[in-house]
């Protein structure tokens, strides 16, 4: 097979494997607005979280459920913008334990 040959035809194939990769990716990707309906649990339990913190007759209660607000954000980081997690790992960090270590080592 002459060297021109050869080159085209690995060039071809090339072509056709990244456009077949490509549209691959774009059939088994997830719908547009299906990230945003995959985030909609989560902002509800925040905003429930942060109602019954303000509601909370007792600092201790309202504490827990702010406590569960930054939890909801830590474990869903693809549905809050980067403020909002900053915020919530600095709330986190200022607490010293996570909430199992500071329950794990009560009298």
């Amino acid at each position: 097979m002459q060297p021109v040959l050869r080159i085209t035809g690995l060039a071809a194939g090339a072509l056709l494997l990244a456009g077949g990769a490509f549209l691959f990716g774009r059939s088994t990707a997830p719908a547009s607005g299906s990230v945003n309906a995959d985030c909609q649990d989560p902002k509800q339990a925040l905003s429930r979280a942060i109602d019954d913190a303000k509601t909370a007759v007792d600092d201790s209660v309202a504490q827990e459920h702010g406590q569960r607000a930054v939890t909801v954000i830590l474990q869903n980081p693809s549905c809050f913008d980067a403020d909002t997690r900053a915020t919530a790992q600095e709330i986190r960090d200022s607490q010293g334990q996570d909430p199992i270590t500071r329950f794990l080592q009560q009298p």
